[in-house]
């Protein structure tokens, strides 16, 4: 006892130390009280709608005052906070009015952001959330609860802010293991059932902040006034999945598989052959009359469809000229004749270009993987503002990669206007441009367009069609991918390319053909993961989404807990996600192995926050240095940003493109790994001692670790953990993060998952009580 409390008093001697520099430091610095300001936003147009409201601005506020106290046990101190406050319409139903509060106070030591909406003719609340977190405190925390601890809480809140609602509701059982950024905080929706059937648009939304055990977020939606039809006369599902399977075709297609940790990464690790369900006339089921739907719950019309022949295709790439790839990218001189050349072409004279600049492996999803030149350019006569754009062209083939017009035509529509052009001149301008720009790609991409009117408005009234959109995507072997196509949109009051994109990987690798399971069987695969299921849905029956009619109706939907992105892989029947990966089921056999075991509820809690996977998991596996280094890394966060200009890894058998490059990367910015020139073990088993180690590091004490001759230990076996590790093993005997064994720590042995996941669980604690 005396001796972890001598180590967590020389921690937290160390910890202040680390403090004193700062504070002196700013000690001459003036700080002026900041006034609190109100910004109240107000559109004229809403002012007639805000005199008609039920519910005034100071009534809206006393209301979210009364609501924070009473909900989430918090008052506002007005002299603290900035707020914003605003009459508009609400999202979700645009006939209501709500008005939108935000208070905010942000300073050098706590963030709060409080937002609450309250319905303006019933005062009802709609929405209220509270986020508070420390200024200085960047460090990812650990939940104190499990789901299932989060959930009686949140039952218990429904109860007392919903009591009338809570027995006409059902918790939606839909839990997918989150990728952890940090996050600790739990949410459930309770869906509204009507005659047993559920209506998703009424719903309570509960979040639970699971270190603090509190409820944060609360959201209402509720109709009053709305008649639900009987069940009398409804088609069972068996009729009702046969309507949609005479309604689909399962596509073949490419699909790409990306990096599922960070979205921002373009970059595709390998390209599978999959099926897609393509339902025909729409993917809802009328559970009246058996009828296929599209999603405003009217039948679907025949949409008019345009191509152009075999022989026109030929005629366009006999024309293109060979594209050159110079080894050396072109200069910027080069660069800057090349782009005025296009933006003359395509917008005529008059533009200067402005910020042209080279750019390579740059983030914008048209240019990543590329090495390009990319500008803006604009023009104004003085009255006016600036029309322009942008522009990406290849610096090693200077073909066109992007270029879009800033011109804003809805600017300069007059009343009573009509397009000069109709969708299928539009196509026809489009196939131009493909002949003009990108010849040689006219082979391989399916110029079949199927045309479906976009109805919009602007200023409350209905317009024409601004601008027509055509989508080519990329054909290899007979199959899309959609990943990899051209664009054209041509605006309809002058006929004018309003912008062309083309996004090609030259360096994709297409499976072939040969050897998948077939449509028929991929339709039985889906079928037997999606079944129909019988909902009420809120459908507007008026094309003007302004003034919606909406009525509610018993339709089937397609239903599938797990498999979200409807993909199959072609050759083994395996359902995949969006990122191309085999889908994670909820896994009831995890739950299973952990029950009863001393550490379920520490399992459980990573599990829940993405630092475990729960597939194929084994109490006693031990652990690879590959395993380990990813659940460190996922525990303190996985961002991906970090390491965007981080140094290259030295390692020697470690090259740019390997799935852990980026996790290895981010050990190195965490202080887990010394970048060294060496050959990285991933494979190898991890020992205690070297846990120890790691978790170390990962807490930022590995300098107080290495100071020699402070550090006792008082496990029975301490002889044999080796001197240089001595440091490490004590400060995680001081902090109570490793388990020992009948008093023995064992630092040759090898770590398996209970030992992993009590130590990191036990290390995030100490990183939030820090």
């Amino acid at each position: 006892m005396h001796r972890r409390k001598s180590i967590a008093l020389v921690i937290s001697l160390m910890l202040v130390l680390s403090m004193i520099v700062p504070a002196f430091a700013a000690v001459d610095t003036v700080v002026e009280e900041k006034a609190v300001k109100v910004v109240e936003s107000v559109n004229a147009d809403m002012e007639q709608k805000k005199k008609e409201a039920k519910i005034s601005k100071d009534q809206a506020i006393e209301i979210a005052k009364r609501t924070l106290k009473e909900y989430l046990n918090y008052e506002i101190d007005e002299k603290n906070f900035e707020s914003r406050i605003e009459f508009r319409e609400d999202y979700s139903d645009i006939k209501e009015y709500v008005w939108s509060i935000d208070w905010y106070m942000h300073n050098e030591k706590k963030n709060v952001n409080i937002d609450v909406r309250i319905n303006a003719n019933d005062g009802k609340v709609r929405t209220i959330g509270k986020h508070e977190y420390n200024s200085d405190d960047a460090e990812p925390t650990i939940a104190q609860i499990t789901r299932d601890e989060a959930q009686v809480i949140a039952d218990e809140f429904v109860k007392r802010v919903n009591p009338k609602e809570y027995k006409e509701v059902e918790l939606e059982d839909y839990e997918v293991p989150i990728i952890y950024r940090g996050s600790t905080e739990y949410s459930f929706v309770y869906i509204r059932q009507v005659n047993g059937v559920p209506f998703s648009r009424n719903s309570i939304r509960v979040e639970v902040d699971g270190k603090n055990s509190e409820v944060i977020g609360y959201s209402y939606s509720w109709d009053n006034d709305i008649e639900f039809m009987d069940l009398e006369g409804v088609i069972d599902k068996k009729k009702a999945e046969q309507v949609l399977r005479d309604n689909v075709d399962m596509d073949l297609k490419y699909m790409s598989n990306r990096n599922a940790y960070d979205y921002n990464d373009e970059r595709v690790k390998e390209i599978k052959l999959v099926y897609n369900p393509k339902f025909k006339n729409g993917y809802f089921v009328d559970a009246k009359e058996g009828a296929i739907l599209d999603y405003s719950g009217r039948s679907v019309k025949e949409e008019k469809v345009k191509d152009i022949t075999d022989e026109r295709k030929e005629e366009i790439f006999k024309n293109a000229k060979k594209v050159t790839k110079q080894v050396k990218e072109i200069s910027q001189e080069r660069a800057n004749e090349v782009i005025e050349k296009y933006i003359e072409d395509i917008y005529g004279e008059g533009y200067g270009i402005e910020s042209l600049r080279y750019v390579e492996n740059d983030e914008y999803w048209e240019t990543n993987g590329k090495k390009a030149w990319s500008a803006r350019f604009e023009k104004g006569d003085g009255f006016r503002r600036s029309y322009g754009g942008k522009i990406s062209v290849n610096a090693l083939t200077e073909e066109l990669i992007s270029v879009q017009s800033y011109y804003d035509i809805e600017e300069e529509i007059e009343e009573g206007f009509k397009p000069i052009i109709t969708w299928e001149q539009g196509y026809d301008k489009a196939i131009e441009a493909i002949a003009k720009y990108f010849p040689n790609k006219i082979k391989d991409i399916d110029t079949e367009v199927k045309y479906t009117k976009s109805t919009h408005y602007y200023n409350g009234k209905e317009m024409p069609e601004t601008m027509y959109y055509y989508h080519f995507p990329r054909k290899v072997n007979g199959v899309n991918y959609s990943d990899d196509y051209i664009s054209i949109e041509v605006d309809t009051k002058e006929g004018n390319l309003r912008e062309v994109r083309s996004q090609w990987n030259t360096e994709a690798n297409f499976p072939e053909t040969k050897g998948v399971i077939g449509g028929e069987k991929a339709e039985e695969i889906y079928f037997e993961e999606s079944k129909p299921k019988l909902v009420y849905m809120m459908m507007n029956k008026n094309d003007d989404y302004r003034n919606p009619e909406w009525e509610v109706k018993l339709v089937y939907n397609i239903s599938n807990d797990y498999f979200t992105s409807g993909s199959i892989d072609a050759f083994t029947g395996k359902l995949l996600n969006y990122y191309g990966e085999e889908v994670s089921r909820k896994n009831d056999k995890f739950k299973e192995i952990i029950k009863g075991h001393d550490a379920e509820k520490e399992l459980s809690i990573l599990v829940t926050q993405g630092i475990i996977n729960p597939d194929g998991f084994e109490l006693e596996k031990e652990i690879t240095m590959d395993e380990a280094i990813k659940m460190l890394v996922d525990a303190k966060g996985y961002r991906p940003y970090m390491v965007r200009n981080a140094e290259a890894l030295k390692f020697s058998n470690v090259a740019i493109d390997d799935e852990n490059y980026k996790y290895l990367q981010m050990s190195v910015e965490y202080g887990i790994l010394e970048n060294k020139e060496i050959k990285y073990k991933g494979d190898t088993k991890v020992t205690r001692e070297d846990l120890a180690e790691m978790i170390v590091k990962l807490l930022g004490y590995e300098k107080l670790a290495k100071i020699e001759g402070i550090f006792k230990v008082s496990y029975k076996d301490k002889k044999k953990i080796s001197d240089e590790k001595i440091g490490y093993v004590a400060i995680c005997e001081g902090l109570k993060i490793m388990k020992d064994n009948n008093g023995k720590f064992e630092p040759a042995k090898n770590v398996t998952m209970v030992d992993m996941a009590i130590a990191i669980y036990n290390a995030l604690g100490n990183l939030r009580n820090n």
